[in-house]
């Protein structure tokens, strides 16, 4: 006697588990393959740790100057090491695109004569501060001005972080070649540490304009 196949039906219970372990394992992929940032410190703010560096990072700033040749990335930088000091100057700092091209802080002298925006950064430093909180509350707070404001005081480009010390300040950037899409990181390089340390972070899309 020859058996009769029967075509297989599966439950919709059965389907639905089916589609929903396809779902997760292919957001698991997506996670696992999308670009990782820092921890986000505060809203637009990232925060990365190592060596006894902490570095605070302001991503806002930069998502207004989307069609300028440069861009302020405002920082907080701390150190409490058992060790130290630990030196930083504008040869400490690069920022890596999302092409992976890599870009040294822009020239003072370029930032004084072909930026235009600086004051308007100021203003706009003053009217939505940076979101430190009680990061450096332990600690004293030191003199840095890597791109002075006009009439904001001389040029403090070198800083040296003793234990339980830190400083504040914007750097600027050249505009990075694949633009402000993506992952960005911010290479921390202080003489006296073993290592760099990196800061990922994503620059927030604002919307279009009206005409634009």
């Amino acid at each position: 006697m020859r058996c009769k196949r029967i075509p297989f039906a599966a439950s919709p219970t059965a389907l639905a588990a089916s589609a929903a372990t396809i779902f997760f394992a292919a957001g698991l992929l997506v996670a696992n393959t999308a670009p990782k940032t820092s921890q986000e410190y505060a809203f637009e703010v990232y925060r990365e740790k190592g060596e006894g560096l902490t570095v605070l990072l302001d991503a806002y700033p930069a998502s207004l100057h989307a069609s300028d040749p440069d861009i302020p990335i405002p920082i907080a930088i701390g150190f409490d090491g058992p060790a130290g000091p630990v030196r930083l100057d504008d040869e400490s700092f690069e920022l890596i695109g999302p092409d992976g091209s890599a870009s040294p802080v822009a020239g003072f002298t370029d930032v004084l004569r072909g930026y235009p925006k600086r004051t308007f950064d100021q203003s706009l430093l003053r009217a939505r501060p940076m979101a430190i909180g009680s990061q450096f509350s332990t600690s004293r707070r030191v003199a840095c001005r890597f791109f002075p404001a006009p009439g904001r005081g001389t040029r403090i480009a070198t800083v040296e972080l003793a234990p339980f010390t830190w400083f504040h300040d914007v750097l600027y950037f050249p505009m990075p070649a694949g633009g402000l899409g993506g992952a960005l990181t911010l290479r921390v390089k202080a003489a006296g540490l073993p290592k760099p340390l990196d800061v990922r972070f994503r620059i927030p899309e604002q919307p279009a304009r009206f005409g634009e």
